[in-house]
C-alpha cells in the first residue's frame, strides 16, 4: 500500500497498518493505525495521511475488479452541512457566498472550495455500488476530539485523510488511532455496523433518556413542542401557556404515552449573549418551568451558549474574552438577521470564560429547574482563531468545555445538540440535529438561487434526514426538526405536510411540531396517526436512484418498499423499471394507501405517475 503521512506539508517517516478488529456475517470492521516519531516538538498546521489507491483500503472481497464505486456518500461537517449521496460522475457542489453565511456550513477543518474530481467529507464517507447492489464501504471517524476530513478523488482514485490537530503540539512517538473501514454487503448490515461502534454510547443515551420516561414504548421516539417554527424570536410567554393544554390533547389523540418536551426556543432572551428573560416573559422562568411541569411535560429551553452579539453586556464588558484573529479583530461566526446581522464566540482557551458560559447554562437548569437544553450553534467554539491560551489547538479547548459542560450540568439533564459538529457531538448529546433548519415551505427561493446547501427549508432538512439516516438510532437519537399539522400561517401543501410528517417518523427519533396548537388541520393529524400506527415497528433503508432527489426506501424484511420523489418533476414508472431499481422485486406487489382512516392494499395499476414532493408506497404482500 502507497502511503505517505504530511506534517505540516512535509513528508514522515511512519508506520501504517489496517488491523482486522471485527467479522461477523455480512460486516468486517478494521482499524487504521498510524504511528511516526518527531524529534523535535512541532506545532501542526496540517496533518494527513495520503493513500495512492483508496482500493488498498478495500477488503479482497472488494477489490477494484468486483467493487466499482458507483457513489459517494459526504456526511457535511456539522447539522446544517449538506450530506448527499452522488452519483461519481456527478461532482460535488461549491456555494460563494461571503465567510459569514459559509460558516454554516464549513468548518476550518476542510477545504471551503472542492476541488473539480474531489468528494470532501467530516466524520463519515460511504462508497456504494451500482443499484441494485447494496455492497458498501465506509471510512468513519470515532475520535472525540479532534474532526477528521476524508477527501477522495475520483480521477487518481486517491484518498486523503486530515486529521484536526491544527494547534497542537507534537514530539516523540506519536500514535493516531480510531479511524475505522466498514465493509458491508448491504444497507441493513452497514446501519448495524454503526451500531456495533457507537454501542456504548448509544445505550448510555438510551438509559439517560428512559430516567425522564421520554422514549414512548410503542413507537421508540420521543414527542414534543417547540415555539421556532411558527413563532420565530417573537415568542411570548402568552404563546407559550396557550399551547400546553391542546398540545396534551393532541397527544392523546395520537396514543402517546411517553413524557413529552414542551421547549421554549429562542425569542426568550434579552439578545443572544445576555440570557436574562426579556419582557415578554414577565414570569420568572423557574415558575414557567414549574408550570410545563405540572402539566405533565418535560420543561426544555433553547439557548446558543457560545454565541454573542455586539451589543450584548458581555461583549462589551469583557473584549479580551471574544475569539480574534491575530491582528485583534474579532472573528464573526455567522450572519443571523433576526438578531442584527453577525454574531461572535469566545476564546475558549480562557478559563474565566469557559466558567462564565457554564454558570449561565448552569442557571437555567438549577436556578429555573429546566431538564432539557437545546443548545445551538455549537459549531461556533470550532472557529479557529489566535487563542490567548496557545498550549493547544481549537479543538482541544472545545473538546475541554464540553466535557466541563456535562460534568457541571449532570446526568439529570437531557442535552439536545443543534447546528453541531456531527462527529464530536456522539459523547455529549443524545439527541442531536441532523438536518438544516426546516420551515414553513418547500423551498426558499433566494438560497436556492444562491446555491446555499444550508438554507432552511423542508427540501433541504428531508435531504439531510435522508441521507444521514444511518445515524439514527445506532449514533444518537436523530433529531430531524418539527413536523407540520397546521392549517394556517403555512406554504406547504398537505401532501407535502404528510411527507414531512412521515419520512421524519421514518428516519428520526424525536418527533416535534411548532404549531399553534389551536390550529390543528384534524384531516392532517388523522392521517399522519395512521400512518405512524402502520410504520412504528418497520424499520427502513433509504438509497439514491440514478435520478436526483429520487430516493428508494426499503423495509428491512423486504415486504415493503417506498418511493420518494423530491424533485421538481414528476416522475412515470412501470414495472420493468422497478426491476431494475429494486432487488429481489415482486411483480406482484400492491399500493399502500391512507383510505377513510386505514392504509390499504390496492391493486397496482401500470404505467404510474410519481409527483413531485410525493411518495408511493408498494407491498410485496397482498
Amino acid at each position: 500500500m502507497e502511503q505517505k503521512i504530511y506534517l505540516n506539508k512535509k513528508e514522515v517517516s511512519s508506520k501504517v497498518e489496517i488491523q482486522e478488529i471485527e467479522r461477523l456475517k455480512d460486516i468486517l470492521v478494521k482499524e487504521l493505525l498510524i504511528e511516526f516519531e518527531l524529534q523535535d516538538p512541532e506545532v501542526v498546521d496540517s496533518l494527513s495521511l495520503s493513500i495512492d489507491s483508496i482500493y488498498d483500503f478495500i477488503d479482497k472481497n472488494f477489490n477494484e475488479k468486483e467493487f466499482k464505486i458507483e457513489s459517494v456518500l459526504i456526511s457535511g461537517f456539522q447539522s446544517w452541512s449538506k450530506a448527499y449521496e452522488y452519483n461519481i460522475k456527478e461532482s460535488q457542489t461549491n456555494i460563494r457566498l461571503k465567510p459569514s453565511l459559509l460558516r454554516f456550513i464549513k468548518s476550518d477543518y476542510e477545504p471551503w472550495f472542492v476541488k473539480k474530481n474531489q468528494f470532501v467529507s467530516s466524520f463519515y464517507m460511504s462508497f456504494f455500488e451500482k443499484n441494485p447492489s447494496e455492497r458498501n464501504f465506509t471510512l468513519i471517524s470515532k475520535d472525540k476530539i479532534f474532526p477528521t476530513t476524508f477527501i477522495f478523488d475520483k480521477k487518481k482514485k486517491s484518498l486523503d485523510i486530515s486529521f484536526g490537530l491544527k494547534g497542537e503540539k507534537l514530539t516523540g512517538k506519536i500514535s493516531l488511532d480510531k479511524i475505522y473501514l466498514v465493509f458491508c454487503e448491504n444497507l441493513i448490515t452497514q446501519k448495524e455496523a454503526f451500531g456495533h461502534l457507537f454501542k456504548e454510547e448509544y445505550e448510555s443515551s438510551v438509559k439517560k433518556l428512559k430516567n425522564y420516561n421520554l422514549i414512548d414504548q410503542k413507537t421508540s421516539r420521543i414527542y414534543g413542542w417547540e415555539s421556532w417554527y411558527n413563532y420565530y424570536t417573537s415568542i411570548t410567554e402568552k404563546d407559550c401557556i396557550k399551547n400546553i393544554r391542546p398540545f396534551n390533547e393532541l397527544l392523546k389523540s395520537l396514543n402517546i404515552e411517553s413524557k413529552p418536551v414542551f421547549q421554549i426556543d429562542d425569542g426568550w432572551e434579552v439578545r443572544v449573549g445576555q440570557w436574562q428573560q426579556n419582557e415578554k416573559f414577565p414570569t420568572p422562568l423557574g415558575e414557567m418551568a414549574q408550570k410545563i411541569e405540572e402539566n405533565g411535560f418535560l420543561p426544555g429551553i433553547w439557548m446558543a451558549p457560545l454565541a454573542l452579539l455586539k451589543d450584548s453586556d458581555i461583549y462589551k464588558n469583557h473584549f479580551e474574552w471574544v475569539l480574534k484573529d491575530k491582528k485583534g479583530k474579532p472573528i464573526p461566526c455567522g450572519n443571523i438577521p433576526l438578531w442584527g446581522g453577525d454574531f461572535y464566540t469566545y476564546d475558549l482557551s480562557i478559563d474565566d470564560a469557559r466558567k462564565y458560559i457554564l454558570n449561565e447554562v448552569k442557571a437555567l437548569t438549577q436556578r429555573h429547574n429546566f431538564k432539557f437544553l437545546k443548545l445551538d450553534f455549537l459549531y461556533a467554539g470550532l472557529v479557529n482563531g489566535d487563542h490567548q491560551n496557545k498550549d493547544h489547538g481549537t479543538a482541544y479547548y472545545y473538546n475541554l468545555f464540553q466535557n466541563e459542560l456535562v460534568s457541571a450540568l449532570g446526568e439529570k439533564i437531557i442535552l439536545l445538540g443543534c447546528g453541531t459538529p456531527l462527529q464530536l457531538s456522539y459523547p455529549f448529546y443524545p439527541i442531536t440535529r441532523i438536518g438544516a433548519d426546516t420551515r414553513e415551505e418547500w423551498e426558499l427561493f433566494i438560497g436556492k438561487v444562491a446555491g446555499y446547501e444550508g438554507r432552511p427549508s423542508a427540501y433541504m432538512s428531508l435531504t439531510d434526514t435522508i441521507n444521514r439516516a444511518v445515524l439514527n438510532n445506532t449514533v444518537y437519537f436523530s433529531d430531524p426538526d418539527v413536523g407540520f399539522l397546521r392549517k394556517s400561517k403555512i406554504k406547504l401543501t398537505n401532501r407535502e405536510k404528510v411527507l414531512i410528517d412521515i419520512f421524519d417518523f421514518i428516519f428520526g427519533s424525536q418527533i416535534m411540531i411548532s404549531d399553534d396548537c389551536d390550529d390543528i388541520d384534524s384531516t392532517i393529524s388523522k392521517e399522519v396517526a395512521c400512518w405512524f400506527s402502520f410504520l412504528k415497528d418497520k424499520e427502513f433503508y433509504p438509497k439514491r436512484l440514478n435520478k436526483k432527489d429520487l430516493y428508494i426506501i426499503k423495509e428491512k424484511k423486504n415486504d415493503i418498499f417506498c418511493l420518494l420523489n423530491l424533485s421538481e418533476k414528476d416522475l412515470n414508472f412501470d414495472k420493468n423499471m422497478l426491476k431494475r431499481m429494486i432487488k429481489n422485486y415482486d411483480d406482484n406487489c400492491n399500493f399502500l394507501t391512507y383510505e377513510n382512516g386505514e392504509i390499504k392494499s390496492v391493486k397496482f395499476s401500470q404505467p404510474f405517475i410519481l409527483k413531485k414532493h410525493d411518495f408511493i408506497f408498494l407491498t410485496n404482500k397482498n
